[in-house]
């Protein structure tokens, strides 16, 4: 053990802890440590040292720092008086509170009554270092390892105890059910009965079932392992006010196999085979001789990683707004995979729907929680967001990318799913197919290409920040403009330029030729306007029988206003200039869109 040892640490008294256990001539230990065992519970989690100890304490003008420490005794009120008291006296290693390491907590040591007996609580480090920091919570049951080292204790706390399975849960766990959980197992009570021990099942405090009515009103005596209700321990605790979410989180049963990490709140990584695919690996089996044809769920050269949040999102979402859970009548329902129930506790602002872990017992039905428990094909996108990597998988069946003229494919595989996905590069971003020769390119400039390379094809489209837009083909290849239903060609083409401008170029010289034309006869027709002109005879009234030539001929006549006729000239039409119409042209040809 050397000086430097986190041991040797000052504290506020300005000693060094531990300097009197060695030797000066061969900076040997005088005292062999020693290492036990310990369960406490957890009174908070100190994730956060320099947020916490910076806090005023019980809205005084001192730091939680000094007040902890014995810095600093406050003057509380106790009954009608002021006292000082010396709140460091209760925890049995006070000089620590200035070196705790980021996510220390402060437990209760349960083992013979010593926390109910003494009321004093230990400052326990992690075992592990911050490079894993496993989840925690007040009112949690933990490990805790003690390192004796001649009268110096050194704390620190591995992991939250495992409950038994009808109480263990990821979100929090209640190890203060047991009682009530056990008589519900083992009991052969009446109805009434065995409704007070689901009760206290579902308690969030100390639910023994003999007195668990007169608990919940307030009147019983305390008879768990804690020195205080758990429900006063939940409402006082900082971590559990500052950063707990109680909420309803599905188990996930892994494979023998397996890596399983988890969070408090539905988030997870696990490291395991094929989730979504089916069947065996035929060619793999036969190449290694595995002999596990019997195996049906064999999955040789199958690895996978599942990165997810919000396992059995459908689930939840539809419990998390239907309206139908009630806090006062203890609410307990299912819907879709999962089994919910609002539990209970002293102070109601602690209370929040969990998991049922009891739907089992409550409906005598073992197969209830299959759904929750495991993920199968449906499985896949029932989910708030995934990164999934498979050695061998079927992605665009299980997370349908397999519709409309995208066919599926089954291999070695990563893909992300969520609602909102995104993918961002904070300089570039590139999508490859290297086997197709195509991509997606999005450069640190701006620049947007979308290329097809494969067989010299340089056929891509090109969005420049320079303004400039370039849909390119393949040589001897076709650019297709279609509205038409299917994979078809469009049924008509674009027209060509040049051939269009020739085209109009010929109409518009005859319609020149046209203007030219009617704006010589003009004064002629302009001039009769407005007088009557001698016309052959119409069909009409008075009129002879058009069909009789010999009655043209004889001259007779009726007169006509040429208004009447229906005779409309268009003045706009015959005071065309010559040249009026050679705009046309020159504002036919595009300087921003051009072709072949």
């Amino acid at each position: 053990m050397s000086l430097d040892d986190h041991r040797f640490l000052k504290g506020f008294r300005s000693q060094i802890a531990g300097k009197n256990l060695l030797q000066d001539e061969d900076k040997k230990l005088k005292t062999t440590p020693g290492y036990d065992f310990f369960t406490g519970i957890v009174k908070d989690v100190i994730s956060n040292p320099y947020e916490y100890l910076r806090q005023t304490f019980d809205n005084t003008e001192h730091s939680m720092k000094d007040v902890l420490s014995g810095k600093i005794k406050p003057e509380i009120i106790v009954g009608d008086t002021k006292k000082e008291v010396d709140i460091s006296a209760d925890i049995e290693n006070s000089d620590l509170i200035e070196t705790m390491p980021m996510n220390s907590i402060f437990s209760y040591i349960v083992d013979n009554n010593r926390s109910q007996d003494s009321g004093k609580y230990v400052v326990c480090y992690p075992f592990f270092p911050p490079h894993l920091s496993l989840p925690l919570k007040a009112g949690e049951y933990v490990w805790i390892i003690r390192e004796k080292i001649g009268n110096l204790n050194y704390y620190y706390w591995l992991c939250r105890k495992v409950a038994p399975l009808q109480i263990d849960d990821l979100n929090f766990t209640n190890f203060e059910r047991i009682p009530a959980v056990s008589n519900i197992l083992t009991a052969k009570s009446n109805l009434s009965e065995r409704e007070i021990d689901i009760n206290g099942a579902y308690s969030l405090d100390e639910a023994s079932t003999a007195n668990y009515d007169t608990r919940i009103k307030g009147t019983a005596q305390n008879s768990s392992n804690l020195p205080v209700r758990l429900s006063t321990l939940l409402n006082q605790s900082f971590s559990n006010k500052k950063d707990f979410t109680g909420e309803p989180v599905p188990r996930l049963a892994k494979g023998s196999g397996d890596l399983l990490l988890q969070g408090s709140n539905n988030a997870g990584i696990h490291i395991t085979t094929e989730k979504f695919g089916t069947g065996l690996n035929a060619a793999a089996n036969t190449a290694f001789s595995l002999g596990t044809s019997e195996n049906i769920n064999a999955k040789p050269l199958s690895p996978a990683i599942d990165l997810f949040v919000g396992r059995k999102k459908k689930s939840i979402s539809d419990i998390a707004f239907s309206g139908k859970f009630s806090f006062v009548d203890k609410s307990r329902t299912q819907t879709g995979k999962m089994n919910f129930v609002a539990n209970s506790s002293l102070i109601q602002s602690n209370e929040f729907i969990e998991n049922d872990k009891m739907a089992n017992v409550r409906l005598s039905d073992e197969s209830v929680f299959d759904h929750e428990i495991n993920d199968n094909i449906t499985d896949g996108v029932d989910v708030a967001a995934r990164l999934y990597l498979s050695h061998n998988s079927s992605p665009d069946f299980t997370f349908g990318s397999s519709f409309d003229v995208l066919s599926g494919h089954t291999g070695e595989c990563v893909v992300t799913y969520a609602d909102i996905n995104r993918v961002v590069g904070n300089e570039s971003a590139r999508i490859v197919s290297k086997k197709g020769e195509s991509f997606i390119d999005l450069d640190p400039g701006g620049n947007a290409v979308i290329k097809s390379s494969k067989d010299n094809g340089q056929q891509f489209l090109s969005l420049g920040v320079n303004g400039i837009t370039r849909l390119q083909a393949k040589s001897g290849g076709a650019i297709h403009f279609s509205v038409s239903n299917g994979n078809k060609a469009p049924e008509e083409p674009y027209v060509k330029y040049s051939v269009l401008k020739d085209i109009i170029e010929s109409l518009q010289q005859q319609i020149k030729d046209i203007a030219d034309y009617v704006s010589i006869a003009y004064p002629i027709v302009s001039g009769m306007i407005q007088t009557q002109i001698i016309a052959p005879a119409l069909p009409g009234a008075n009129a002879g029988n058009p069909d009789d030539i010999n009655t043209i001929a004889q001259g007779t006549q009726d007169i006509y206003n040429i208004e009447n006729l229906g005779l409309v000239i268009d003045s706009t039409i015959v005071t065309l200039q010559p040249n009026t119409t050679d705009s046309l042209i020159s504002n036919l040809d595009s300087t921003k869109i051009f072709g072949e």
